[in-house]
């Protein structure tokens, strides 16, 4: 009992701690924009050095790993260890893998999405979340970064942006967070799919938008969000009937480790 009190207390310093790098980084923004519209703010900082602009965001990105950390701690226990199995760029079965999941979400990207709430539901999530839970955190982003390349090349649409790179490869990262070496549960599923819609769906698509196009964070945050929520059920149902399908193939391969679970998905 004492051990989970402590355990507790931990887990409110850090969000206490996150929180605050969160409102200092929106405290400095604020004060260094003056009477400059933040839109207009952040594509002159973009435009001066990406490196430069990424700089002066590292502080809240600082308080959202914390909080995020917190976050899948809570859930998903990952304090227990988290495996990032970087050996995993050594391993041919999986690097062939990795590889067969690029050649997916290129064919998925093909297919027809299905409108929902004004936007489309599209399938290339499926690919990037099972090549998460079968080759981990480090080669899940060395993926996320070989596909969406890979994707500009073979099916250009504007100018390339690498924060969809980026993008794209945190999406990878908390799937293989939420999922590499776990025991699968709808839970976790839903969780996953939450924290990619919100934190990279919505909030770094609409710091996109804004360098990228201009206008108010919030114009694009808004009806960002809204429709990332009603995509959230359509994607764990998808996940949930594909990892059911897959999982025992997978285990039979050799491709996926028992601490995965039974093949079962349980509810928690």
């Amino acid at each position: 009992m004492e051990c989970n009190t402590e355990k507790k207390r931990a887990a409110l310093w850090q969000a206490a701690a996150g929180l605050f790098f969160i409102v200092m980084q929106i405290m400095a923004v604020w004060y260094k924009k003056g009477d400059l519209p933040l839109a207009v703010w952040l594509r002159e900082k973009w435009a001066a050095g990406p490196l430069e602009f990424l700089g002066l965001w590292s502080l809240g990105l600082f308080g959202v790993l914390i909080l995020l950390y917190v976050l899948l701690d809570s859930f998903l226990k990952i304090g227990k260890g988290v495996r990032l199995d970087g050996e995993n760029l050594h391993n041919t079965r999986l690097l062939v893998f990795a590889a067969l999941m690029v050649a997916m979400a290129r064919a998925l990207s093909l297919v027809p999405g299905i409108p929902i709430f004004h936007t489309k539901l599209t399938f290339g999530f499926l690919a990037r979340a099972l090549c998460a839970l079968v080759c981990g955190p480090v080669l899940g982003l060395v993926y996320g970064f070989v596909e969406d390349i890979l994707g500009f090349i073979l099916q250009p649409s504007g100018e390339f942006f690498f924060g969809y790179t980026l993008s794209t490869m945190l999406g990878v990262l908390i799937y293989a967070l939420c999922f590499y070496r776990r025991r699968i549960t709808v839970v976790s599923i839903v969780l996953a799919n939450v924290l990619v819609n919100v934190l990279v769906n919505a909030v770094l698509g609409s710091v996109w938008n804004v360098m990228i196009r201009g206008a108010t964070f919030w114009s694009w945050f808004v009806p960002s969000f809204i429709k990332n929520m009603g995509t959230i059920v359509p994607k764990a149902l998808l996940l949930y009937i594909l990892f059911n399908s897959m999982l025992p193939i997978l285990r039979r391969i050799g491709v996926l480790s028992s601490q995965a679970g039974d093949g079962r998905i349980r509810l928690i």
